[in-house]
């Protein structure tokens, strides 16, 4: 089902904290949001090396299941805050609330298995991200042997037409990157907001990212590379995406891939209907009621595109 921001479908909890914050305007300074996945081991040791850095707050996002330690280390930790699902929901989704919940102008998204050195959040990095305007800038990852992990995504059509992603190695500053790597970076609340978040529609976290890479590009809005902003993988082993071609490729390709643009509107041409229906492999009916309700979502958003996808994969500044 097609999803917007404005709609959060899954309730959840949060401890901890000052519970007034959200409801006041972004004040400066950095939310850190820790994502866990995996059992990790001493998280009160973990939390007690992030809460010794010069950050405004910390957002601890917990599973269906909290982990068992979740009494204690609120107890522990009260300036804190746990935000607890009830359900099981996407990674965007988490990334969604967690940046509705911070009270802070930017966010930094990280996963409990990503060592953050307190050197790298210092002032001189952040007063520089904060100039720029990038929607989210995306830190640079070394696995446990100090190896770089290619983690600045471009896109590439091939011959066939065929939408693919490419990781690379980047050591520049600035380079765009189509989404950030395993939703790690410091987002621009505003800017996130603005442009509506992660689809919770969109099941599948490959394409959910690309869904909102494009959107990102598609909009004007940049994702880039900071190298300055090292992080280290506790584990060798990185997730493999999942590229399937499923009823999420279809949804990020209606949304997407064949949104046009004309006279700085865009619209979604009537005539992919039958194209969109094969691909999706879902009934007529549900196809149309889909097609129908993308249209009109991109009707309402139409002045606020600055391309379609085709132009941002040929402007892209590093090719294959």
């Amino acid at each position: 089902m097609f999803t917007i921001f404005s709609e959060p479908s899954a309730a959840y909890t949060v401890i901890g904290g000052d519970t007034l914050l959200k409801d006041k305007q972004s004040r400066p300074g950095l939310t850190l949001v820790i994502l866990n996945r995996g059992g990790r081991p001493l998280r009160a040791d973990y939390f007690t090396e992030l809460n010794r850095m010069d950050i405004a707050e910390i957002i601890s996002v917990e599973s269906a299941q909290p982990s068992y330690d979740l009494e204690d280390l609120s107890s522990r930790f009260p300036q804190m805050r746990f935000l607890i699902f009830r359900e099981e929901v996407t990674v965007g989704e988490m990334v969604n609330t967690a940046v509705r919940e911070a009270s802070t102008e930017y966010v930094f998204i990280l996963w409990n298995d990503i060592h953050l050195m307190p050197t790298v959040i210092s002032g001189r990095v952040f007063s520089l991200i904060a100039e720029r305007g990038d929607l989210c800038v995306v830190p640079s990852l070394q696995n446990s042997r100090g190896e770089n992990e290619p983690v600045c995504i471009i896109p590439v059509s091939d011959k066939k037409g065929e939408l693919r992603t490419l990781p690379i190695e980047e050591d520049r500053t600035r380079v765009p990157s189509l989404y950030p790597y395993d939703f790690m970076g410091i987002y621009d609340r505003e800017r996130f907001l603005n442009i509506e978040g992660y689809d919770t529609g969109i099941r599948n976290p490959y394409w959910q990212k690309m869904d909102f890479g494009f959107r990102c590009f598609m909009k004007g809005e940049r994702i880039v590379i900071n190298p300055s902003l090292k992080m280290t993988h506790q584990s060798d082993i990185l997730a493999e995406e999942d590229v399937t071609a499923d009823s999420d490729y279809s949804l990020f390709l209606l949304k997407n891939c064949l949104l046009k643009i004309r006279q700085d509107k865009a619209f979604l041409p009537g005539i992919n209907f039958l194209s969109f229906w094969k691909l999706s492999g879902l009934p007529w009916k549900t196809a149309r009621i889909l097609f129908r309700r993308v249209d009109r979502w991109i009707a309402l958003n139409s002045r606020s595109y600055a391309a379609d996808a085709l132009t941002v994969i040929d402007t892209w500044e590093i090719k294959e």
